[in-house]
C-alpha cells in the first residue's frame, strides 16, 4: 500500500483551485522531531481540519524489562483533512508541524480509501495493539545473557512459556538455544503486522 502513487491527483501550488477541491482532502503532514503528538493536538484545534494519527502499541525490552511502547505507525508523520486553499497556511504553521508534504509545486492528496484502510487497521481508538512482535522466522538480537549482542533466526515460539528457540551461529557452528522472549528484540518492523491479510486472502 503506497501513500504516494504517481497516478494520484496532485495540486500545483500556484494553480487556481479546481471546483473538485472545494471539499476537504487528506494530506500527509510531517511533524517536528519528537513532536508528532503536539502536532496532532494543535491540528485538532483548527476549525475545518480533521486529524488522523494512527498509533501502534507493543511490548519492547528496555533495561532487560518488557515495557509497553506506543509509537506512530509512520514515525514522524500524520494526516490532516482540510480545504487546501482555505486552511493550508494554518496547518503549515501549527505548533509541532514541520511541513505539509509536497514535491516542488505538487501537493499529493491521500485518497479516502487509503485513509479508510488505515482507520480500519487501527480501529476506533486509533491504536493498534501488536500482541507479539516475535514471530517464527524473525531475525532477533539478544539483549542480555551469555549470548548478548548476537543475532539469530527464531525457529520455534512457545507463547505459553514466553520463550523462543533461536538458530544462531556460535563458535563457527549452527547452534540452537532457548531463551525468554524478554531477552530478545525482533529486527522486523512491527508495523508490518498491521497490514497482514487474513489467512483466506493470502496467496490470492
Amino acid at each position: 500500500m503506497s501513500l504516494f502513487d504517481a497516478s494520484q491527483r496532485v495540486l500545483p501550488e500556484d494553480s487556481p483551485e479546481p471546483p473538485l477541491l472545494a471539499a476537504p482532502e487528506w494530506f500527509c503532514v510531517h511533524a517536528q522531531p519528537k513532536k508528532v503528538s503536539i502536532a496532532a493536538q494543535s491540528l485538532r484545534q483548527l476549525p475545518g481540519v480533521d486529524c488522523f494519527l494512527p498509533l501502534l502499541q507493543f511490548r519492547r525490552t528496555r533495561r532487560q524489562k518488557p515495557v509497553l511502547v506506543t509509537e506512530p505507525l509512520f514515525p514522524g508523520y500524520l494526516f490532516a483533512r482540510f480545504v487546501f486553499r482555505q486552511s493550508l497556511r494554518a496547518v503549515y504553521y501549527s505548533q509541532g508541524v514541520s511541513r505539509v508534504i509536497h514535491f516542488g509545486d505538487h501537493w499529493p492528496i491521500i485518497p479516502d480509501d487509503i485513509i479508510a484502510q488505515l482507520q480500519q487497521a487501527v480501529g476506533e481508538t486509533g491504536v493498534k495493539m501488536v500482541e507479539s512482535p516475535i514471530a517464527l522466522g524473525d531475525e532477533v538480537l539478544i539483549n542480555s545473557g551469555p549470548f548478548q549482542n548476537l543475532s539469530g533466526l527464531v525457529s520455534r515460539v512457545y507463547p505459553g512459556r514466553m520463550r523462543i528457540a533461536i538458530l544462531m551461529e556460535f563458535l563457527g557452528r549452527q547452534t540452537m538455544v532457548e531463551i525468554p522472549m524478554s531477552e530478545v528484540r525482533s529486527l522486523r518492523d512491527v508495523r508490518q503486522a498491521v497490514f497482514v491479510p487474513p489467512e483466506n486472502e493470502r496467496g490470492n
